[in-house]
């Protein structure tokens, strides 16, 4: 089932930072929401739509709740995706970098809301000072032509690209940048004693909106449900967003990756919790050596419990857009099978850790 999100008002998504009346004035926000937040907002809708009592949406997923509503047996997020200008986006792969470009070049992509991007290449690069312990050559991720280069924030891409991307062929793209789809419309308030009904000192606070312009979420689901509401309400402040239901499969990865030499890349396309800091490749029947990584900065992800009135297990999580890089040997081209899967330690049924797996070449 393909679940489209549509914001009606602005939104607010929290991050992990602590938020105190009287300690903090500045709710840092995020523009793309957490899996928890979507996760928590549908399963609400759905209890909703299905009479499914408020005790039985937030109860914790252990055996002893075994057969209860709403467990990742009855709904789960298998994959969350955007759209632009009702087009499918993905979080661009951080192995992508912006060249330096003219004033004129940026002003004009900028107005055309596209900017090109260029793949990092894996270069050879042999040690000048070899000893007896270490006869290896060093891997390195450069700019073509060694090029001065910076990070595109919140960049996206084209869902028909990714395919192209996964098989080594996409070395430039044109891409989207989130902020042209989502402005900033920060709200300044100040709370009331409860009493008094007056400001009290200390209680100013300014919490970080935002309204989103022709930009949508999507989310591919499992659930038992049929019945589902047609208004949710998400994020801080409980905005209202438009829900829409397509039964329709989302895309696949129907071409096969030729996997050169036994190389292979992860692309996350969501958040993902990996507790040791690298994928489990146990989960995938893979044995290989990590070449590499590109991520981006940790998240702290949390929440609460509005059941028993606590805040649940904070975890750092590592940003979508992120890619590792391995080498294997043995043949890789299993991995063809597990497109999409999630390989997230921790809450994968609520949308973490989604991936898809390429190959990689090393410039001659």
């Amino acid at each position: 089932m393909e679940i489209k999100i549509q914001p009606l008002d602005t939104l607010f998504f929290r991050d992990g930072k602590p938020f105190e009346k009287g300690e903090n004035t500045w709710a840092d926000g995020m523009m793309l929401p957490n899996p928890t937040v979507l996760y928590g907002a549908l399963r609400t809708a759905f209890a909703s739509a299905n009479n499914i009592s408020f005790k039985d949406i937030f109860i914790e997923d252990n055996e002893d709740n075994e057969g209860k509503f709403l467990s990742p047996k009855d709904f789960s997020i298998q994959r969350i995706y955007y759209y632009v200008n009702d087009a499918e986006v993905l979080p661009l792969p951080l192995d992508y970098v912006e060249h330096q470009k003219s004033k004129n070049i940026k002003e004009t992509e900028k107005d055309n809301k596209f900017y090109e991007v260029h793949q990092l290449e894996m270069n050879d690069v042999k040690k000048k000072v070899i000893n007896s312990k270490d006869k290896r050559n060093n891997y390195y991720l450069l700019a073509k032509n060694k090029e001065q280069v910076e990070e595109f924030a919140n960049g996206l891409f084209d869902v028909s690209q990714l395919e192209n991307y996964l098989s080594n062929e996409l070395k430039s793209v044109e891409v989207h940048q989130l902020s042209d789809y989502v402005e900033p419309e920060p709200k300044i308030g100040i709370s009331r004693g409860n009493a008094t009904k007056v400001s009290e000192d200390g209680n100013l606070f300014r919490v970080d909106m935002q309204r989103s312009n022709k930009f949508q979420i999507g989310v591919s689901s499992k659930t038992i449900y049929s019945d589902f509401a047609d208004l949710i309400k998400l994020g801080g402040e409980t905005k209202i967003a438009n829900l829409s239901i397509d039964e329709d499969s989302f895309f696949g990865i129907h071409r096969k990756i030729e996997f050169n030499n036994n190389r292979f890349k992860i692309y996350f396309s969501s958040p993902v919790i990996l507790i040791n800091g690298e994928p489990n490749l146990e989960k995938i029947g893979i044995v290989a050596n990590l070449i590499t990584s590109i991520i981006g900065k940790p998240l702290n992800i949390g929440g609460f419990n509005i059941v028993e009135n606590r805040p649940k297990t904070m975890y750092k999580v590592i940003p979508a857009g992120s890619v590792f890089y391995y080498e294997a040997e043995n043949d890789v081209s299993l991995l063809n099978d597990k497109q999409g899967i999630s390989l997230s330690d921790k809450l994968s049924e609520q949308g973490f850790g989604t991936c898809y797996f390429g190959t990689w070449n090393i410039k001659e």
